[in-house]
């Protein structure tokens, strides 16, 4: 899931910095900084990065894997007001 997060940062990050680049606006500034924030999370929750890196998950369970999923629904829904309000 941290790694469709962040596909969906990709596309967001495209938009929102065509939007500030259009109208300059300090609240788009805003929405470029958060992107890149969860961008910084999406990149560092991806168990892809971690076995890297030499860690492993144990003992999680499923309380590893719902905060990616709750990222996933917020950043589905800001993806699809970006785009439908474009």
């Amino acid at each position: 899931l941290s790694t469709v997060n962040l596909i969906l940062l990709v596309v967001l990050l495209v938009i929102y910095v065509g939007v500030y680049s259009e109208t300059r606006s300090e609240f788009a500034l805003g929405l470029v900084i958060f992107s890149l924030a969860m961008m910084m999370y999406a990149i560092t929750s991806n168990p892809w990065l971690h076995r890297a890196f030499g860690f492993e998950a144990y003992g999680l369970g499923p309380f590893a894997f719902f905060p990616d999923l709750f990222a996933l629904i917020a950043l589905a829904v800001l993806l699809f007001h970006a785009v439908r309000y474009r």
